[in-house]
């Protein structure tokens, strides 16, 4: 009886260390492949979110009202031949700015995102 059961438990033990090493590469190669497909659509969708921000900030660039900005600030700063860091704590600063204040306060309403772009 002693060696009716050797004999049968030796060929289960070895079919079952067999599977369970199967069964580990094969989960392996699962959750390494859904991780590489999880990855790639994570990526797809960084990059349209960053093309999506890229194309509000070139229409932001040309915007009319951005545009004027910029310059009247470009001027402002030139003729105050000041450094910029205390330029822009400037009243004549503060005064150009006001004008196009509301434009911008539109524009950071309407996107929710806006400190998003600014980074960019």
């Amino acid at each position: 009886m002693f060696w009716l059961s050797l004999l049968a438990l030796i060929p289960l033990i070895l079919v079952s260390i067999a599977s369970y090493y199967l069964a580990q590469k094969s989960l392996s190669e699962a959750a390494e492949k859904g991780l590489t497909q999880a990855s790639s659509v994570s990526g797809q969708s960084i990059r349209n979110w960053f093309d999506y921000r890229l194309m509000d900030l070139e229409i932001l660039a040309e915007s009319s009202n951005t545009q004027e900005l910029m310059s009247s600030l470009q001027a402002g700063f030139s003729i105050s031949q000041r450094d910029l860091a205390d330029y822009i704590k400037s009243y004549d600063w503060a005064l150009r700015a006001a004008d196009y204040l509301p434009d911008l306060k539109t524009l950071r309403r309407r996107y929710d995102y806006i400190a998003d772009i600014y980074f960019i």
